[in-house]
């Protein structure tokens, strides 16, 4: 009971091979039989009945260097039976973790992880720091085995950027990292953890994203320095970040000294004509470029200059400003 056969090349089968004779029985139960591997006799499966034996991948951490503990996403973990004469593993971890005992020589212990930040897949600004939680029941976790990677850099207890809070049941990690590359970067993050009998936690990864690259603002009518332009012309420009996107309530624009966009609103009663638009390159998520349109209420004067500032963010708070 509570064992695995993976990995093994037998006569009829690739696990386990039993011919039965007279006068002798094989009774596997609670057990892992890999790709259902085993010959029984003939025509017999073991993986029947109320034997509560799996067919799977045991899913080990390191097989190849014969580490056979179990990744935390084992089938094997929580399928054994309590009905043997050990309470503790071969490491003397204390059976069972969970809500039963795990198939195997080996207890997984459960790690968890959580309140990561910045939240996975999300966009953020070049200067931004890590923060996560990771704890273990019941052992609790060695906060100086704690190994975070950031872009294969690796932060630890020793790091002058690590810092924590709490205790072996949950710690909150916090990591300052060097400057990541403003114009766009990609950052992947590992967590390995082990706790205070040394059992290793299945590593924990996730990504997101660095935009330090302000959003981008295209004249479109008038175009800068465009002379003779009717009394009555529009003022049209294109905004766009395809990266992180933009703050609609970020938008100021002022049209000689006047406001006449605050907030991401037109400005009453002089430039309350404002209105937003989806550009072609940009209709699946208008938040990341969007062609604004302002009618003045009353026509520019004749001969005049007309000067016009734009003032936007994305989502990081990255600005751009444009005359």
């Amino acid at each position: 009971m509570n064992n695995f056969y993976a990995g093994n090349t037998a006569t009829n089968a690739p696990q386990v091979f039993f011919e039965p004779s007279a006068g002798h029985t094989i009774d596997i139960k609670y057990s892992c039989i890999q790709s259902n591997g085993a010959y029984y006799g003939a025509g017999f499966s073991i993986i029947s009945g109320d034997s509560h034996n799996i067919s799977a991948d045991p899913k080990f951490i390191d097989p190849a260097n014969y580490d056979v503990r179990l990744q935390a996403h084992s089938p094997c973990i929580d399928a054994g039976t309590s009905n043997v004469t050990y309470n503790f593993d071969y490491a003397a971890v204390h059976r069972p973790q969970h809500a039963a005992f795990d198939m195997g020589p080996y207890e997984s212990v459960l790690f968890t992880t959580s309140l990561r930040q910045p939240v996975e897949n999300t966009y953020n600004g070049p200067e931004v720091q890590v923060t996560f939680s990771v704890g273990c029941t019941p052992n609790g976790v060695d906060i100086t085995k704690v190994k975070v990677y950031l872009k294969d850099v690796l932060y630890d207890s020793t790091s002058p950027s690590f810092s924590y809070t709490g205790g072996p049941a949950v710690y909150t990690v916090h990591i300052i990292p060097s400057s990541f590359d403003p114009s766009g970067d990609v950052v992947a993050v590992t967590i390995d953890a082990k706790d205070l009998l040394n059992n290793p936690m299945t590593s924990a990864t996730y990504s997101f994203y660095v935009d330090g690259t302000p959003p981008a603002v295209t004249p479109l009518i008038p175009t800068s320095g465009a002379t003779q332009v009717r009394l009555e012309t529009p003022l049209r420009f294109e905004l766009y970040d395809p990266e992180s996107g933009i703050v609609t309530s970020s938008l100021f624009v002022t049209i000689n000294n006047v406001m006449a966009v605050a907030g991401g609103v037109g400005v009453a009663p002089t430039f309350s004509n404002l209105s937003y638009s989806a550009t072609a390159s940009y209709l699946e998520d208008t938040s990341r470029g969007f062609v604004v349109t302002i009618t003045p209420n009353s026509v520019f004067p004749d001969s005049s200059t007309i000067d016009v500032q734009i003032k936007a963010a994305n989502r990081n708070a990255v600005v751009r400003q444009y005359a």
